[in-house]
């Protein structure tokens, strides 16, 4: 349990660091696989919104390279639907108040 924990020999400090230890290894057992790849609660709503931001204009890409020279292809209506996404997104990363 105390793998990669270095205790200096005094025992209330030995004391803290093993019991902020365990709470770290809590910590992370708690978050979990998504929680790991996510972040903590706080960062999460942030981190999906910019994840949708970043895919949602890699998907724009994406298809003006790919169908950008197609009759059906309409840039207008493809821009207008990822633009609208994007601009919710980064929205909220940049307009949320800050009542956490």
């Amino acid at each position: 349990m105390t793998s990669g924990l270095q205790l200096v020999g005094d025992a209330k400090l030995d004391g803290k660091l093993v019991e902020g230890h365990i709470q770290k290894e809590q910590t992370k057992l708690d978050r979990g696989l998504i929680g790991h790849a996510l972040g903590s609660s706080n960062s999460i709503p942030k981190n999906v919104a910019a994840i949708i931001a970043i895919a949602s204009t890699t998907t724009l890409l994406i298809s003006i390279v790919v169908w950008g020279g197609s009759e059906s292809f309409s840039y207008k209506d493809a821009v207008g639907s990822v633009t609208s996404l994007v601009t919710l997104t980064i929205g909220y990363l940049f307009g949320r108040s800050s009542k956490d």
